[in-house]
């Protein structure tokens, strides 16, 4: 059997969604014959969820290379102290031991190719270097966009320039370069030109839901919660994906009701987010219309989304196109619920909504179509008339067992070369 040498920190038991697309990923690579040895971190950050490590076969090796807490502490205190540092991309106190283990993970285990997964950039930093010493094939998966990120501020300029002069050389090095979106695709290959073949190198390979994890969903919502029309809203505010506006648009609707039976679910962010959380549903006049919750584990996600009647989603306002394909969006699309989307009209996840016939489509700022918009869906549900007309063949398109079937024949080409 092929192996391939998985390199990320963000592995279970951490809970992120960039260690839910690891294990994903590496659930069905076992079942199209490569063998996964995964290089991680041993001392996983928060959120923690121990059921994701159950998906795993038994049969992948975890390799978890050591890693100094107190000192990615003090990493995280400098970043602060000093922006633009963003020093913790880079997982400084993890980088020198995961270079060590990879080498003798590759010489032990006879690998056939390495994959390195971000974000963290570190991942790529320890592909490179393994790449460089060992010359095996490489494939580098970005989820996320690094230096050409739109939301990037702050930043050093000499740091800056060094961190494109090194993504420049992972590009150049890497043989396969994996991103999630024709638009990230796209600018890449227009900053970095001049590197030979970067149109070539450079496959799209969009983020996935996966259908197993419906198996044993629990629909258990009582008579009274079937009295309002449910929102839901999973994972993290951050940056500048804030729900302001959505919040000031729910205001405004519940001063045109007497009763507005709606209940926001959000779910998933720290304590110190939901206080915050809390405060602002305050002072918009919506806090009893909000239902926080902390994080769950990624199995009772889905029981909450499926006892939903409306998913949220709620991206970061952009002049630009958006590039960026959350992995959320793709977990509602798999429920076949109406979708509310905050989100850039010129981008992926708009786009994507379109295409598949699951929802509608607001500008994040634009408060009087956010407010007609949740008012028609608060209408259709008190019609019983709440549904929608999913084109399943396109959402077919973002299914685990799709996208891992492109990633091994990239890596079968590779190593065939």
């Amino acid at each position: 059997m092929k192996k391939v040498l998985f390199i990320t920190p963000e592995m279970p038991p951490r809970g992120s969604s960039e260690s839910i697309r690891s294990i994903k990923t590496l659930k069905y690579l076992s079942r199209f014959e490569w063998q996964p040895v995964v290089l991680t971190i041993k001392t996983p950050l928060n959120p923690i969820d121990q059921a994701l490590i159950l998906e795993l076969p038994h049969e992948v090796p975890i390799i978890r290379a050591y890693s100094n807490k107190f000192f990615d502490t003090c990493m995280k205190g400098l970043s602060i102290i000093v922006p633009g540092l963003h020093l913790h991309d880079y997982y400084l106190e993890w980088l020198p031991f995961a270079i060590l283990y990879g080498k003798k993970i590759i010489k032990k285990e006879d690998i056939d190719i390495i994959l390195s997964r971000s974000t963290p950039i570190a991942s790529h930093i320890v592909g490179l270097i393994l790449k460089s010493k060992l010359n095996l094939p490489w494939i580098a998966d970005f989820s996320d966009p690094w230096t050409l990120s739109p939301f990037i501020s702050s930043k050093i300029p000499i740091l800056h320039n060094l961190e494109q002069s090194l993504e420049k050389r992972v590009l150049s090095k890497a043989d396969k370069v994996v991103v999630t979106t024709g638009r990230y695709r796209d600018i890449v290959i227009k900053h970095f030109e001049n590197i030979p073949d970067i149109d070539k190198k450079i496959i799209v390979i969009p983020n996935s839901y996966d259908p197993e994890d419906f198996d044993g969903v629990n629909l258990k919502r009582s008579p009274k919660e079937h009295r309002f029309l449910t929102m839901t809203y999973m994972g993290r505010f951050y940056g500048s994906r804030r729900p302001n506006c959505f919040f000031e648009s729910l205001g405004l609707l519940k001063k045109d009701y007497k009763s507005l039976n709606i209940k926001v679910n959000i779910i998933g962010g720290s304590d110190r987010d939901n206080e915050s959380l809390e405060i602002l549903a305050e002072q918009h006049g919506v806090k009893e219309l909000l239902r926080i919750l902390p994080p769950v584990s990624h199995h009772e996600t889905f029981t909450h989304l499926a006892n939903s009647d409306v998913l949220l989603l709620i991206d970061a306002p952009s002049d630009r196109e958006s590039i960026f394909l959350p992995m959320k969006l793709l977990e509602y699309l798999a429920v076949e619920k109406p979708i509310l989307a905050l989100t850039p009209l010129n981008g992926e996840s708009a786009d994507i909504i379109r295409a598949t016939r699951t929802g509608t489509v607001v500008a994040p700022t634009d408060i009087p179509d956010i407010k007609n918009a949740i008012e028609d869906y608060y209408q259709a549900y008190l019609k019983s008339e709440l549904s929608i007309t999913p084109d399943l063949m396109e959402i077919e398109k973002y299914c685990i067992q799709t996208n891992v079937v492109r990633l091994v024949s990239e890596m079968n080409i590779l190593i065939e070369e």
